[in-house]
């Protein structure tokens, strides 16, 4: 009889684990079950979600794609490199044939440049004689 008596217990203490853990797994199976009904909820917003996302996609590739088109037309419109430095190069070489006149044309200038102070005390001179009289 001990032994039957010894199986009864343990048989008592399984049972008690077992009650004592019937609320967790009656909650477990509410929540699975919860989950259960709205899964296919979850999946159709899924879908929802990825209709809007690949809408807002198109949308962007497509505002892309126009502004792709708008830099290929355009780009006709710019000056390109080597018309630039051609100009460039003539412009520079404008400033240094002009650069080259004026000097030699100052050389002209440093002749008057010279004479103006002598060209100034005559003509103080012939004012203070006049003035003077």
């Amino acid at each position: 009889m001990g032994v039957a008596v010894g199986g009864l217990e343990h048989l008592q203490r399984e049972f008690e684990r077992v009650h004592d853990a019937m609320p967790p797994l009656d909650r477990r199976i509410t929540v699975l079950e919860a989950w259960q009904s709205s899964h296919p909820d979850t999946h159709r917003l899924e879908g929802i979600a990825l209709g809007v996302a690949k809408e807002a996609t198109d949308k962007r590739l497509e505002s892309m794609n126009e502004l792709r088109q708008q830099i290929d037309t355009e780009r006709g419109t710019f000056v390109t490199r080597e018309l630039y430095d051609r100009e460039h190069r003539r412009l520079l070489d404008d400033i240094a044939s002009l650069s080259k006149s004026r000097d030699s044309a100052s050389g002209e200038k440093g002749l008057l440049e010279q004479f103006w102070p002598w060209l100034l005390a005559c003509l103080t001179f012939l004012a203070g004689k006049y003035i003077l009289r």
